[in-house]
This record gives C-alpha cells, sequence and structure tokens, in this order.
C-alpha cells in the first residue's frame, strides 16, 4: 500500500495479496493514512470477477481505508488491486 501526495491532489495505491484469507460481508480495516484525509468519502464498488469483488471506502472523517468482500470469500490467491485519486482535505 501506498499514499503520494502533491499540493492538494493525493493517490492511494493498494496492490498484492491478502496475508489473510477475508470473508464475504466482513469489513475490513487496512490503513489510515496520518495527513492525506480526503475532502470527501470514497466508496468504491471493485470487480474480481463477474460475481464477486470487494467495496472500497475511504473515510473522509479521518481517512480510514477499508474493504469489505462481496460475492465470496477473497484467498491469499487473489490479487487485490486499487488505484484512487483524491483531492484533500
Amino acid at each position: 500500500m501506498q499514499v503520494t501526495s502533491y499540493g492538494e491532489i493525493a493517490w492511494v495505491r493498494i496492490s498484492g495479496y491478502p496475508k489473510v484469507a477475508m470473508k464475504q460481508g466482513q469489513e475490513y480495516k487496512l490503513f489510515q493514512p496520518s495527513s492525506e484525509t480526503p475532502r470527501y468519502g470514497l466508496y468504491r464498488r471493485i470487480s474480481i470477477t463477474s460475481t464477486s469483488g470487494f467495496v472500497f471506502q475511504m473515510s473522509a472523517d479521518n481517512g480510514e481505508i477499508s474493504i469489505t468482500p462481496f460475492g465470496a470469500d477473497i484467498t491469499t490467491s487473489t490479487g487485490v488491486n486499487v488505484s484512487e485519486c483524491y483531492i484533500m482535505k
């Protein structure tokens, strides 16, 4: 996971394989950037297959990032990739 910023623009990237299996419907809090808090909350539904994937969320309150699998569990051999740009507060 990495967060890069330039001026008021920030970019977060998550790319890799989970260290533990993630159960569908359960929210997993990944991390909280210290200063790159978004001006607005982010919510993206990201598909891995035609029937499963995860919801990516970033809180406008504290920048906490979480994902919630849907359709199926995410195993340790399933790649998770997110690339998101946003405007900081």
